[in-house]
């Protein structure tokens, strides 16, 4: 049973709020990594360079590690915590996509769970 079933925290909001987004990595995962990101898989097709993607993602890997290793994203679920948990969850979400889309178009699967 998850910790939002048992009601210890509250389902995500419907609205990602990238302004409670504060972290150096997690701006510079946003602007080097998520929003170039569309046009990097335009550039791949126009230019065929399919190298480029597993690029992206070790430099999208190497600041997640940092940003993770260093950024409690689960705080305890006070009130007034809720929202930064809430952006920081759903940041994490958008990261995932992306390595998912990545992952799909190398012609490898994800994993579910480690």
């Amino acid at each position: 049973m998850s910790r939002v079933e048992q009601g210890i925290y509250p389902p995500l909001l419907p609205v990602f709020n990238y302004t409670l987004l504060k972290e150096e990595e997690e701006w510079e995962i946003c602007f080097v990594y998520l929003l170039p990101y569309p046009d990097l898989l335009e550039e791949v097709v126009q230019q065929h360079t399919v190298h480029r993607i597993p690029l992206h993602l070790i430099g999208l890997s190497k600041c997640l590690s940092r940003y993770y290793s260093r950024v409690k994203v689960l705080k305890d679920p006070l009130p007034q915590l809720i929202p930064i948990i809430h952006s920081r969850i759903q940041f994490l979400q958008e990261i995932q996509k992306v390595f998912q889309s990545s992952l799909y178009i190398l012609g490898l699967q994800h994993l579910d769970k480690m």
